[in-house]
């Protein structure tokens, strides 16, 4: 498949109320996916609605209220209201932009969306869909910039989590609005910025990764350094949201481009099977994945990378190797102690059940390879 292209990107504080202005809406029948509920509480809702309807032919709301499962999908791509629809526009987390997505694509498909996803159904995306727009609520997925929708669902008895993917499928414009941003609640902040540090990590370190992959993640691991904790221990700073939210725009591209690896391989697998948030996976899994990854790597260019993301996330340069290298690992240890539910358990009430839970992860595109022992001791140890 081809390289991912960039979404025309706008950032503006206040610019959802603009978007009239931004993006072409005249007579368009407009499809809103959104979260549940949460943003109809803002203030400035109701103004963004008749802003919209005094342009648009219509504006229709579906609302998203979970991680997206195929039959909330379904529910609305096989709507016959919808037949009609010019243009979806998703505003919320990674889920509601997922669901915008696959629905923008489905609307055109007119199939259930297990047929097309990846590993479960055996049809091909033809890759058509509607003009789409995205606008994160939260910075931490960054399916604002990639080509794929996560999707949960069931078959013959066994949960799964998988992708509907296709090149085609990236948006077509992103706004990000400050003004959404600092509405974000302090577990999602947490969570989310633990995803898009996940990410850019991992994708830098990548098997895959490229140049442009390297430049972007790089600048998304400084905006990382400058601007995370400051969003938590100060939530209003339109300026720190801003950073995360480009730094999440960024993770997204280069995850679409170069791949992930071991932490988002078992992260993604977890949540197939626990009802634990993937950016609370993520976190919980993040600094002992890569305590292991560094004590197994040996090839020079790669513990070089490891050194220059501690040094984005110090903000400074650091002449020890070994102490940037270690500056990286002291980061991600810290900031993932701001989860309050810090172990797998707390999110589940059951038994530990490491033959399913080591069933089917991949190491996709990690710079080693850790071994079945390995994993089993990181799982027991974040149990």
């Amino acid at each position: 498949m081809k390289s991912s292209l960039m979404p025309a990107l706008v950032v503006q504080q206040g610019g959802l109320v603009e978007l009239p202005n931004l993006y072409n809406l005249d007579g368009k029948k407009i499809l809103l996916v959104i979260g549940d509920r949460s943003f109809e509480k803002w203030d400035r809702f109701d103004f963004f609605i008749k802003k919209i309807m005094s342009v648009a032919g219509s504006v229709s709301i579906e609302r998203v209220g979970r991680e997206p499962e195929c039959e909330d999908v379904d529910s609305i791509a096989l709507n016959r209201l919808y037949r009609d629809i010019d243009l979806v526009i998703g505003i919320g987390g990674g889920s509601v932009i997922d669901v915008a997505k696959a629905v923008s694509a489905m609307l055109i498909e007119q199939q259930e969306i297990v047929n097309f996803l990846e590993g479960i159904g055996s049809a091909v995306p033809s890759g058509r869909r509607l003009p789409l727009i995205a606008v994160p609520t939260t910075s931490g997925t960054g399916s604002e910039a990639t080509a794929n929708s996560v999707i949960k669902g069931v078959k013959d008895g066994e949960a799964f989590k998988r992708s509907l993917r296709h090149v085609n499928y990236i948006p077509d414009f992103v706004l990000i609005d400050s003004e959404l941003l600092v509405r974000a609640p302090l577990a999602v902040t947490i969570n989310s910025g633990l995803d898009a540090i996940s990410q850019l990590v991992e994708a830098f370190t990548s098997t895959k990764a490229n140049p442009t992959t390297d430049a972007l993640a790089l600048k998304g691991l400084s905006l990382v350094g400058e601007g995370f904790e400051l969003c938590i221990t100060n939530p209003e700073s339109h300026c720190a949201r801003e950073k995360m939210a480009l730094a999440a725009f960024y993770s997204g591209y280069a995850l679409a481009n170069a791949g992930l690896g071991i932490v988002h391989g078992v992260a993604g697998h977890l949540g197939g099977i626990f009802p634990i948030p993937h950016g609370a996976a993520c976190g919980i899994l993040l600094y002992p994945v890569f305590r292991e990854i560094l004590q197994e790597l040996a090839e020079p260019g790669l513990v070089e990378k490891f050194a220059q993301i501690g040094e984005a996330f110090a903000g400074r340069r650091i002449e020890s190797r070994q102490e940037a290298v270690d500056c990286f690992l002291e980061y991600i240890k810290k900031v993932s102690g701001y989860l309050t539910l810090s172990r797998i358990s707390d999110y589940c009430a059951v038994e530990l059940d490491f033959e399913k839970i080591s069933k089917g992860f991949s190491e996709k595109n990690s710079p080693v390879s850790l071994s079945q022992d390995c994993l089993s001791r990181i799982i027991h140890e974040i149990w």
